[in-house]
């Protein structure tokens, strides 16, 4: 993920300097939203003997969804 990583690195710190990027901080925000619904709603964790995603347990989803279920091609 150097969309997120790019920010944090000192510009003299290991040499490089990010100063002609192409850095729009939209596409980090559009990287962590898809983060997110990824663990949210794609990512089961073993609780009580069940294998529920963190949606499943707040009632929101009622299945563990698929990278195809969220990323879509037109």
């Amino acid at each position: 993920m150097s969309i997120l990583e790019r920010p944090l690195v000192t510009a003299r710190g290991d040499g490089k300097s990010y100063i002609y990027s192409n850095f729009n901080p939209r596409y980090s925000q559009m990287a962590i939203t898809i983060l997110r619904t990824y663990y949210n709603f794609c990512m089961p964790f073993n609780s009580n003997g069940e294998k529920k995603t963190p949606a499943q347990r707040l009632g929101i989803a009622d299945k563990v969804y698929t990278w195809e279920d969220i990323i879509y091609k037109r």
